[in-house]
C-alpha cells in the first residue's frame, strides 16, 4: 500500500482539459467610451487546443456557444521570437470562439497571446496562465466593435485536492482499524 501511495506521488500526471478564467475588459472603439467588465470561462484539452466549453459574462448578459457552431480552437502558430531577433522565444497563440445570447453575437478577430517557450516538450494550453501580454485584437458584438484588456488565470481545482484527501483518509481509517 505505502508503493501505490508513493508511485501516486512520484508519478507526473496532467490533466487532459484545464479550465482558465480571463477577465478585464471591453472597451468600444470610439473616443471617450467607457470601459465594461467582463468575465470569460473556458476549458481548453491540453492535447489539441480545442476549446470543451466556454461561457462569458458581458454587460448583465451571460453568451454561451452555440452547440451546433463549428468548435473552437486556440491555436499555436509556433514559437519565435519576441520583439525580434535575440528576444525571447514565444509560443504565439490565437483563438476565434463566437457566442450568442438572445440572437446576439460576440466574435473575436485577431485575439492574439503569447506564452513564453519552455523546451521541445512545452504545452502552451497547460500555461496561459503565464501570458507576458494581455489579448489584444477586437471582439465584435453585434457590430459594435471593441478593444479587449484581458489578463488569463487558471481556475483551481477542487475536486482534485478533495478526492486526494479523501484518499488519504481513507487510508488513514484502513490503518487505524488494523
Amino acid at each position: 500500500m505505502k508503493w501505490i501511495l508513493l508511485l501516486a506521488f512520484c508519478l507526473p500526471v496532467h490533466a487532459s482539459v484545464i479550465t482558465y478564467e480571463m477577465t478585464g475588459t471591453f472597451q468600444e472603439l470610439t473616443a471617450g467610451s467607457e470601459k465594461l467588465p467582463i468575465s470569460i470561462l473556458f476549458a481548453v484539452d491540453t492535447q489539441n487546443g480545442l476549446i470543451n466549453s466556454i461561457e462569458a459574462d458581458f454587460k448583465g448578459e451571460t453568451w454561451l456557444q452555440a452547440p451546433e457552431g463549428d468548435p473552437a480552437y486556440i491555436k499555436d502558430f509556433g514559437v519565435e521570437p519576441d520583439g525580434g531577433p535575440g528576444g525571447p522565444l514565444m509560443h504565439w497563440l490565437s483563438w476565434n470562439p463566437v457566442l450568442y445570447s438572445f440572437g446576439s453575437e460576440l466574435s473575436f478577430i485577431g485575439l492574439e497571446w503569447k506564452v513564453p517557450y519552455v523546451g521541445l516538450s512545452s504545452n502552451p494550453f497547460e500555461r496561459l496562465e503565464e501570458s507576458v501580454t494581455t489579448i489584444n485584437g477586437v471582439a465584435y458584438v453585434d457590430n459594435q466593435a471593441y478593444g479587449p484588456a484581458l489578463r488569463v488565470r487558471k481556475v483551481p481545482e477542487p475536486a482534485a485536492l478533495s478526492l486526494l484527501a479523501l484518499g488519504l483518509a481513507a487510508i488513514g481509517m484502513r490503518r487505524r482499524l488494523r
